[in-house]
């Protein structure tokens, strides 16, 4: 799932877990947990928003935001994993707004 966000969008990772939640394929921890990995704008199409976005307000600079877009987009998939993390450690069980 989460290399389907990666390189889709995040609607077809939820979608799976969806599915797998309604099969009771995955534990509450791991629904919590891949609920808010998922969450998110790291895809490679936000990298294309976010180099052509900016590529236009700095025409000049657009060979130097193409060769950040990759290491920011390495950026917000660590951020995105560290947030799972936190929720499976904050979670012990108790019930939960998405589950």
């Amino acid at each position: 799932m989460l290399g389907k966000r990666l390189i889709l969008t995040e609607i077809p990772a939820y979608r799976e877990l969806g599915m797998l939640a309604q099969q009771g394929a995955v534990s509450a921890r791991s629904f919590v947990v891949l609920s808010y990995a998922l969450c998110g704008f790291t895809h490679v199409a936000s990298m294309g928003i976010f180099v052509g976005g900016f590529a236009a307000l700095a025409p000049g600079r657009r060979d130097d935001l193409a060769s950040l877009g990759p290491r920011a987009l390495l950026g917000a998939v660590l951020a995105t994993l560290m947030t799972g993390a936190l929720a499976g450690i904050l979670f012990h069980g108790q019930a939960s707004l998405i589950r």
